[in-house]
């Protein structure tokens, strides 16, 4: 039987310094890239894409750097959009939306 699919878009934003910046997707490794800086003018660093069955899927964000680590359960029953910032206390927060982000 065919599984629906959707695509998900991570997106790095706001507070990342020169990060090394892990990202797992059901436990997989997806994205591991070195120098993750946040650009002041647009409020993003990078980002990451895949394409992801129907349903609950844990998406994990590490620091390996600095032992930051935070994660989510999304459930996606459509296209998502994943914002990952890092406040000023070193906390990973995540922000989702439906439709993509906008970036001046």
């Amino acid at each position: 039987m065919p599984t629906t699919t959707y695509p998900l878009t991570i997106e790095f934003q706001e507070g990342f310094q020169d990060e090394t910046v892990l990202l797992r997707l059901a436990g997989v490794e997806t994205m591991r890239q070195q120098h993750v800086k946040t650009r002041l003018q647009t409020g993003y660093a990078a980002a990451s894409a895949a394409t992801v069955p129907e349903g609950r899927v844990v998406l994990e964000v590490e620091l390996p750097d600095s032992a930051e680590r935070a994660q989510v359960v999304l459930d996606v029953r459509a296209p998502l959009w994943v914002g990952v910032n890092l406040d000023p206390g070193r906390i990973l927060r995540f922000k989702l939306s439906d439709t993509p982000f906008g970036y001046v």
